[in-house]
């Protein structure tokens, strides 16, 4: 969560030997007290050639009989300062705070709170970006991604598909949720667009590795330019949508189908001139 990280552009140094302290995970329990430290993070000094530590060793064997020495340490944000005991000189030296990385996580749990306080106006906007914000995030929470989920069918915004196909899913789980809601998508926005159409409507079936299909598609715009209103064409990703091309029994690419009022009225393969298409829109506007 959402944390003051200033302490990541403090500079400490050991007052010992004058070498810079380095910015740790501070241990769970305090040893002197059994409470905690009250901070995430401690400023240790690690060099091996401290004073203090080289020191400490013989202190500790003479007073206590421990094979152990001391590292100098300050907490962030004050001068407040003590002496921990470490059984070795490796110790902490695990446990250094990379900045960057802390810095990263936080400003993607801002990004992640922001697109959960964006859903609640996405729909009204028709905002798609908290939307795949939320759900290409790793690091979300797993509610608030499934919500996303539910704003995406009701967005109906296509331009996700391909981002969400691309992305790869750490949860198997959650990765069946999406490919679910994008069969749904895909199925309500053919159904608004094409079966519950009034008059014509031509459906495009193709994909991005066709060249015939690459070719159609400046046709089919200059086709619907002077159709007008007698026609409106949509197109059908095959790869993105199979359970679409089964059930209209696409064997090839490209393939238009046209639909009058919500039913198949004619079936054209392949690719043909502009010429063409505007004869059989004729033909079925009459």
């Amino acid at each position: 969560m959402y944390r003051d990280l200033s302490y990541l552009d403090e500079v400490k140094f050991c007052p010992h030997c004058n070498e810079k302290l380095s910015c740790c995970e501070a241990p769970p329990i305090h040893v002197g007290d059994g409470l905690g430290w009250g901070s995430d993070v401690l400023f240790i000094c690690l060099s091996d050639n401290c004073p203090l530590f080289l020191r400490g060793w013989d202190h500790i064997g003479d007073q206590y009989g421990h094979h152990a020495s001391y590292r100098y340490m300050e907490l962030p944000g004050s001068k407040e300062s003590n002496v921990m005991m470490v059984g070795n000189k490796d110790a902490f030296k695990g446990s250094i705070v990379d900045p960057e990385a802390i810095k990263n996580q936080n400003a993607r749990y801002l990004e992640e709170k922001k697109a959960v306080e964006e859903l609640k106006s996405c729909l009204k906007e028709k905002n798609l970006s908290p939307v795949l914000t939320l759900l290409l995030d790793e690091g979300s929470m797993n509610s608030s991604r499934v919500l996303a989920l539910e704003y995406l069918v009701k967005l109906g915004d296509l331009t996700c598909i391909d981002a969400l196909r691309n992305h790869t899913f750490r949860d198997e789980t959650f990765k069946e949720k999406v490919d679910t809601t994008l069969k749904k998508l895909l199925t309500e926005n053919f159904k608004k667009e094409v079966l519950e159409a009034k008059g014509l409507v031509l459906v495009d079936f193709w994909a991005e590795w066709c060249p015939p299909c690459r070719a159609l598609a400046p046709i089919l715009e200059q086709v619907e330019k002077e159709a007008g209103e007698k026609i409106k064409i949509t197109k059908v990703n095959v790869d993105n949508n199979r359970e679409l091309s089964v059930e209209y029994g696409i064997q090839g690419i490209p393939t238009n189908k046209i639909f009058k009022d919500g039913e198949v009225i004619e079936t054209l393969v392949g690719l043909m001139p502009k010429d063409h298409y505007l004869q059989v829109i004729d033909k079925h506007s009459k």
